[in-house]
């Protein structure tokens, strides 16, 4: 009889140590663990949203940057940290669902090792191509590819990137284009060579396009989203140019090790709901990125989070791609 009382109270205890320290939450700096390298694009715009979750929160944030294995170093790192709501990962969509397509093995299970809190933007990449090739939209530049297979190239920032997955659905939505892949190590390598016209075409991030194109020296065909991209909201998206059913898009998004209490995530997704809505961080995304800042439920990030696992399979099948 004794055992079982000292089991209720052990239980009970543990239950009311945890409702106190979700009460309290808060109460010392948080860390985001960002897995990408420090100064990059992610890396920026994750410093950035931090000082105004900060804000928020009354709570230094910390950013921790842990780069390499395609995100998978900084999720497995956010995956074995305590449950407390201490650590948080800024993942991506290859972080979330890609991978899983991607890799035969993961070191964490996106489902299972993590738990949503919510999603942070959603962007679009545009495609550009040499200032030299004779088009000046989508359909002229598909049409171009066909009647010159095998002689046209595109670069992407590397083997499995949204620059590479977003050409390659281009390419099997209009019968399989015939246009060779060029992997380099980052983006600005690739733009390098399209603007020098090593390369006739890619997809690209806006900012780094509008660049060059204001130079002359490309020409920014259309946004790969839903939306125009912000930076460049004078090109049409892919859609709007005759490809209908193609809305390709990365997003972003806040998760915490599997196990963190429901009553800690909540907190954690009104802290993020309320930063999110701040108008100077809204104009600063997209003036810096031309993403669009989006806050969501958990449930609705893990909703996102199935749906495209489901589609990178899909994707990823197709064009017959594995990294490991």
């Amino acid at each position: 009889m004794n055992k079982f009382i000292f089991t209720a109270l052990s239980l009970a205890a543990a239950s009311f140590a945890q409702a106190s320290e979700a009460n309290n939450f808060p109460n010392q700096p948080i860390k985001i663990v960002v897995p990408y390298a420090a100064g990059g694009g992610t890396d920026i715009m994750a410093r950035q949203v931090g000082r105004t979750l900060s804000e928020v929160l009354k709570q230094p944030v910390i950013i921790d940057n842990k780069p390499g294995a395609g995100t998978a170093i900084g999720a497995n790192a956010v995956a074995n940290s305590a449950p407390n709501g201490y650590t948080l990962l800024w993942g991506d969509n290859a972080t979330y669902a890609t991978n899983t397509a991607l890799y035969k093995k993961l070191s964490y299970d996106p489902l299972h090792s993590l738990k949503p809190v919510s999603t942070i933007l959603t962007g679009s990449l545009v495609l550009s191509v040499n200032k030299a090739i004779p088009v000046n939209n989508v359909k002229e530049f598909i049409d171009y590819v066909k009647s010159n297979p095998q002689q046209m190239s595109y670069g992407t920032a590397g083997n499995g990137t949204p620059h590479h997955l977003m050409m390659e659905a281009l390419k099997i939505t209009n019968d399989n284009l015939n246009i060779v892949h060029i992997p380099y190590q980052g983006e600005g390598p690739a733009m390098q060579d399209l603007v020098g016209g090593q390369l006739q075409a890619m997809f690209s991030g806006a900012r780094i396009a509008s660049a060059q194109s204001k130079e002359g020296k490309i020409k920014v065909l259309a946004a790969s989203g839903k939306e125009r991209n912000q930076i460049l909201p004078e090109i049409p998206t892919i859609a709007e140019s005759g490809s209908a059913d193609f809305v390709h898009e990365y997003w972003h998004g806040i998760s915490v090790p599997a196990g963190t209490p429901d009553e800690i995530i909540s907190k954690l997704n009104a802290a993020f709901k309320q930063t999110l809505a701040n108008k100077e961080l809204t104009q600063w995304i997209a003036t810096t990125s031309g993403a669009y800042l989006q806050s969501s439920t958990p449930a609705e990030m893990t909703e996102k989070i199935n749906n495209d696992i489901i589609k990178a399979k899909d994707l990823v099948t197709k064009i017959g791609l594995s990294l490991d």
